[in-house]
């Protein structure tokens, strides 16, 4: 580009010159090869006025692409992208749309995919020379994840990828919780367990092998059992609270205490299948009347209000809002009840009860499962209602005080 603002394209160079074709018409032009030597000569005029750079727009667009392409965040949403590089650069937004940054930002990250490999040797070369971005972990700052090949009698059968860095840091996370519990030991002054563990015979087929299993220090049985038990419980609490009953759950109360739900389609939404069940309209505009009665935290508030101050005109005024109360206080939120009251029915359903009828075993289930409210009962009020229901049972167990 010239002082003029007209853009050239290089043709060839011959004697430390070289020559340029300009952009919209037949114009060409020589420049000095050498740097220095700042000119430039055309043999005609130009026939068009010199087309306006916008430089808002080029910042914009190299910034969506060095964000779409950079390391890490090959998987992020373009519209994220998008819209946070339009509010950093809002002066390019005018002449550039979604619609074109998103096809420029596929084309680089399908440039810069690599290629398919045909074997393991390959894909360890492509991992190793060129493509370090898919060898490394996704977290900040990121650490090697591709290791080496892996090699069994002088043949390549896989590669090994690791996480040194996460495997040094729960060294440290163990190194500490082991420190603490030595120094409580020795405050306490409690002694070790005798826990000799039988040993272990090594089976037949590896007593001879050149590679004999190796056993274990303590330290390292230790160490397996631990972060064998954070294993179990990080996937069960991931399997428990990632129920779709529980989200499910989440949805129908937040349409009591967030208000951004309480618009017309947010409710349609939340309630999903059992929007039939509802009259929408009706609960559209008690959930608008609600916050001026009650201040709204929890749905416990919302459910002592109407029982203290509403009793008699709950189920008229907020029919709708009961409604829904009931259902979120009835609807199972995960598996987690059904599960406990399997393991109670082997406990109460012995061979001694095999006449049990029906009726009777789910009242006793009932009072095994809810063991806290069981509690709370006056057994006394119980034996003096059931003695005071018939002549009989007077005459035969008397009064009770």
């Amino acid at each position: 580009m010239d002082n003029l603002g007209y853009r050239y394209y290089k043709n060839n160079s011959r004697n430390n010159k070289v020559q340029l074709f300009a952009e919209f018409c037949p114009t060409t032009a020589i420049i000095s090869a050498v740097i220095n030597e700042n000119w430039i000569r055309t043999n005609r005029n130009h026939n068009h006025y010199p087309q306006v750079v916008d430089i808002p727009l080029v910042h914009l667009r190299r910034s969506i692409g060095k964000s779409g392409t950079s390391s890490g965040i090959m998987s992020k949403s373009l519209r994220n992208i998008y819209n946070n590089e339009i509010i950093a650069n809002p002066n390019g937004e005018k002449n550039n749309t979604f619609l074109q940054s998103q096809a420029s930002v596929q084309r680089m990250r399908h440039c810069r995919h690599p290629p398919n490999p045909d074997t393991i040797k390959e894909l360890a070369g492509i991992l190793n020379e060129h493509y370090m971005a898919y060898a490394s972990t996704l977290q900040r700052p990121p650490s090697r994840f591709f290791q080496q090949l892996f090699e069994a009698e002088g043949e390549t059968v896989g590669i090994v990828f690791l996480n040194f860095d996460a495997i040094e840091k729960s060294n440290e996370y163990f190194e500490k919780i082991l420190n603490t519990v030595n120094l409580n030991a020795e405050i306490y002054e409690l002694e070790p367990l005798d826990d000799t563990k039988r040993i272990k015979k090594t089976p037949k087929r590896l007593q001879y092998t050149s590679n004999p299993p190796t056993k274990l220090s303590p330290i390292c049985e230790l160490k397996k059992d631990m972060f064998e038990i954070i294993d179990y419980l990080i996937n069960e609490i991931d399997r428990r609270f990632n129920q779709q009953g529980l989200k499910n759950l989440v949805k129908l109360e937040h349409i009591l205490v967030d208000q951004n739900t309480r618009i017309h389609q947010e409710l349609t939404n939340c309630l999903n299948n059992m929007s039939e069940d509802f009259d929408i309209n009706k609960l559209h505009a008690q959930l608008i009347m609600l916050p001026s009665i009650v201040s709204i935290t929890s749905i416990s508030d919302i459910i002592n209000h109407l029982r203290n101050e509403y009793s008699n005109v709950k189920d008229s005024l907020f029919s709708e809002i009961t409604k829904l109360i009931k259902l979120i206080l009835t609807i199972p939120a995960s598996a987690a009840t059904a599960e406990c009251s399997f393991s109670a029915l082997r406990r109460l359903k012995t061979y001694l009860r095999s006449t049990m009828t029906q009726k009777r075993l789910t009242h006793m289930m009932i009072l095994h499962v809810h063991k806290s409210m069981t509690a709370k009962i006056d057994l006394k009020l119980i034996a003096k209602e059931f003695v005071s229901r018939t002549s009989e049972r007077k005459s035969t167990f008397g009064n009770f005080y």
